[in-house]
């Protein structure tokens, strides 16, 4: 007798919501999903037209449509109407992913500690094996983007550059993926009032003696000078009392209504 597991609860308790059955829609979209990526269709190969799906999948047009909704939200396709126009298979951009998690991170409440945490964890050892894996023209690019950085910079796009930058010269797709995701999920959210002029001033310094380090191929140094660097913004952000909201509030949404 086959059996299935339950739900595993999360950290609040509450079991996670079980799988729903499939519309109609969903299945057409895992099909053209499916051969999309199985294929490796490369950018810009054009599709089966909106009519030759309904007649081939037998589903109505606002079914189908609903797929290819689907498909233009996980960034796979690209519908264009009229002469010339069509279905053609795209690549998903970061910023959509991006997108997601601050959805994911405002409904779950994230806080700021759980952020500092997860970057805690990995990023030292993202520094070290940028000193390792990165190449002589990414090593000048990383110590160039650090001392472009300026005290007159309030916001925190330079400080997400900089630490996307470092996942970059790790040469693991992997993780320049998902920092990158992660870090640009917050950018925008965050806004220019969150860090001070003498938090800028420390951040931009840290980032100079990171870049160096790696440079220089010092993996164990470019490691403990990041842990330093992110317990220093840890404080700071405790000091501001903004370790514990949400590390995206609700009421960036509200104000881009």
């Amino acid at each position: 007798m086959i059996r299935f597991m339950r739900p595993f609860p999360s950290a609040t308790g509450r079991e996670r919501p079980r799988s729903r059955v499939p519309k109609a829609s969903d299945v057409i979209a895992a099909r053209l999903r499916a051969q999309i990526l199985g294929d490796r269709l490369e950018v810009g190969t054009e599709l089966p037209s909106e009519a030759e799906l309904i007649e081939g999948e037998g589903f109505s047009r606002s079914t189908v449509r609903e797929a290819l909704r689907l498909l233009e939200a996980d960034g796979l396709i690209v519908t264009k109407r009229g002469p010339g126009g069509g279905i053609r298979v795209s690549r998903p951009d970061i910023n959509q992913i991006s997108r997601s998690m601050a959805i994911l991170f405002t409904s779950q409440a994230i806080t700021h500690r759980e952020f500092l945490q997860f970057r805690r964890t990995i990023e030292p050892a993202i520094a070290a094996l940028a000193a390792e894996q990165a190449t002589d023209e990414q090593r000048q690019w990383l110590v160039s983007i650090a001392q472009s950085e300026d005290d007159a910079y309030t916001g925190v796009g330079a400080s997400v550059q900089f630490h996307e930058a470092v996942a970059v010269c790790s040469n693991n797709r992997v993780i320049a993926a998902v920092l990158s995701a992660v870090e640009s999920a917050l950018e925008a959210p965050v806004g220019p009032a969150a860090l001070t002029s003498s938090i800028v001033h420390g951040t931009t310094k840290s980032h100079v003696r990171i870049a160096k380090l790696i440079s220089a191929g010092k993996a164990e140094e470019a490691s403990a000078a990041m842990v330093r660097h992110l317990d220093a913004f840890v404080k700071a952000v405790e000091q501001q009392g903004r370790l514990d909201v949400p590390a995206v509030s609700r009421f960036y949404w509200q104000e881009r209504v």
